[in-house]
């Protein structure tokens, strides 16, 4: 067995032990991403200039929209991955359509909100 499925079984193995963390985990899955963006548009709008608001506005939107819109359809084309509940016959704790896993949808919007504050200048 490989390491990626290996470390995958001890992790799923914590699920339904505890609901704290069965509860954090499906919050954080569902709500993380919201919780990111809301916090991009506080940063964005403590901006006081008007064009730099708006720049940095468009570059994030910009930032999502192609990474999203663009490099994961590709990826998930080129190298197609099912996702893990599929390969491994199991039900997660968050629900989920069959598809490809890689790139994460999250991962991805997380990674282009991140390059566009460090392209921004923002540390």
């Amino acid at each position: 067995m490989n390491l990626e499925i290996s470390l995958f079984q001890t992790l799923h193995t914590l699920t339904n032990q505890s609901g704290i963390l069965d509860w954090f985990v499906v919050f954080s899955g569902n709500y993380s991403a919201y919780l990111l963006v809301l916090l991009a548009a506080y940063w964005i709008w403590q901006e006081k200039n008007w064009r730099r608001r708006f720049y940095y506005s468009a570059f994030v939107l910009l930032a999502v929209i192609f990474s999203s819109g663009i490099i994961t359809p590709v990826i998930r084309e080129i190298h197609p991955r099912p996702r893990p509940f599929e390969v491994l016959n199991f039900t997660p704790l968050i629900g989920h359509e069959a598809g490809n896993s890689i790139p994460s949808g999250h991962a991805t919007l997380f990674f282009a909100i991140a390059f566009a504050f460090y392209f921004a200048g923002w540390r």
